[in-house]
């Protein structure tokens, strides 16, 4: 079974560090090594993957987080390891806001991926764009936070939107008391650009546990496969020439092209100071709500992030209106070229181009000079006595050069010295 990455709960493995086991690293994250052995949280990657790993961070024993860099893309990857049902209320409290902590540091460019055992059971909706309507029908208070979790942050739990039968649904499973339940997920974002293609239990997977492997199908349709192919490429016999090729093409892109800029959205709305407030405002009652787990909290935030959403969408709004009045008012009169331009850049879509840095002639001057002068000493020789038999003196008459003039075309570029 080939993956990619993957993440293991509960390894109860002290401390936190790196290793290479085979052709997998493995990075884990779990308590002080002088107290009692217990959650612990891992995550495994191909070891092809390696140089794509642009930072690892273990937060806690049940929180692990890595930033792969795929084709110019961050995928951040949340591995965790959520508290059973009848643990502490402050301890799931704690897990939950670690969790937050972590999604709010996440820029929106950047593509998110959580998975784990987060001992939760969601339950299945119709017509909802979180949960879906093929998982179980069981949902539980870590369920519930979960639900909460995404619709906050706009997240998707992917497993209740494949239809698969009983056997390939179903992630936790007791044989023995006949018990079986879903409580490991795979989180993304719901306008992740990442095409989830399947996600399903696989029982082949054995080590030990009653937890099956939960593994999601990913798609990243901004890669680009002819590039993939030249990495994996090798020239052992002429190791040293083709690492000066690839540098040379590395620096030559990178100083024409420049690195590459974020997408903008030049026609966003501006946040405010005064919704900057209220958006903070829902923040602290959602996290009010998550310490009591009161009705009246529960209503007080909901009632406070419909406000939210009314307040953006009147300055979406308005912020249309302003672009299709400038529109208006330029079409037909003398800045008709600036309204298609305008037209233009709202059906344009600006993802993935790169900003173009020019290079100036001076520098075009010392590149050529560089690139055209023989410095290798196996030709300096034979270019030297070259260039001493054509330095030789040349004797030309007058009548010879009246003649060559002659001879040239009218309208023709001059030559070194301005003569046309």
């Amino acid at each position: 079974m080939e993956l990619d990455i993957l993440v293991v709960s509960e390894t109860k493995k002290k401390g936190n560090g790196t290793e290479i086991i085979d052709d997998v690293f493995y990075c884990w994250s779990g308590v002080k090594k002088q107290e009692r052995a217990k959650a612990g949280i891992g995550i495994l990657i191909k070891k092809k993957w390696i140089k794509c790993i642009k930072s690892l961070e273990p937060i806690n024993d049940r929180v692990i987080k890595i930033d792969i860099v795929v084709f110019g893309r961050h995928i951040i990857v949340i591995g965790e390891y959520g508290q059973t049902e009848d643990s502490a209320l402050i301890e799931k409290t704690s897990f939950i806001q670690t969790i937050q902590e972590e999604i709010d540091k996440i820029k929106q460019n950047q593509e998110l991926i959580i998975a784990g055992d987060f001992n939760g059971r969601t339950g299945i909706k119709e017509n909802d764009a979180i949960i879906g309507r093929f998982g179980e029908d069981t949902v539980n208070t870590n369920g519930e936070a979960l639900i909460e979790l995404c619709e906050f942050n706009n997240l998707k739990i992917t497993n209740g939107f494949y239809r698969h039968k009983e056997i390939h649904k179903f992630t936790w499973v007791q044989e023995t008391r006949d018990l079986r339940s879903i409580i490991d997920y795979i989180v993304v974002k719901n306008n992740s650009s990442i095409k989830i293609k399947d996600v399903r239990v696989k029982r082949g997977a054995e080590c030990g546990t009653d937890h099956r492997l939960l593994i999601a199908k990913m798609e990243f349709p901004w890669s680009w496969n002819k590039h993939q192919k030249l990495e994996e490429f090798s020239l052992d016999d002429l190791g040293t020439t083709y690492e000066h090729i690839k540098t040379c093409i590395k620096e030559a892109a990178t100083e024409a092209l420049g690195e590459k800029e974020e997408s903008q959205n030049q026609h966003k709305i501006d946040i405010n100071k005064d919704l900057r407030e209220i958006i903070n405002e829902k923040k602290e009652l959602y996290m009010k709500w998550l310490n009591t787990k009161t009705d009246e909290d529960r209503e007080i935030y909901r009632e406070k992030n419909r406000e939210v959403k009314r307040i953006v969408q009147k300055e979406k709004n308005n912020k249309w209106e302003e672009v299709c009045k400038n529109v208006e008012q330029y079409i037909g009169g003398t800045r008709n070229s600036e309204s298609w331009r305008l037209i233009k850049s709202l059906r344009t879509n600006r993802k993935g181009k790169v900003h173009l840095e020019y290079i100036p002639d001076t520098m075009w001057e010392i590149y050529y000079k560089k690139m055209l002068t023989e410095d290798r000493p196996t030709f300096i020789g034979e270019n030297s006595e070259t260039t001493s038999d054509e330095q030789k003196d040349i004797n030309l008459s007058l009548e010879e050069v009246k003649m060559a003039i002659k001879n040239m075309k009218n309208n023709k570029a001059a030559g070194p010295g301005g003569t046309k």
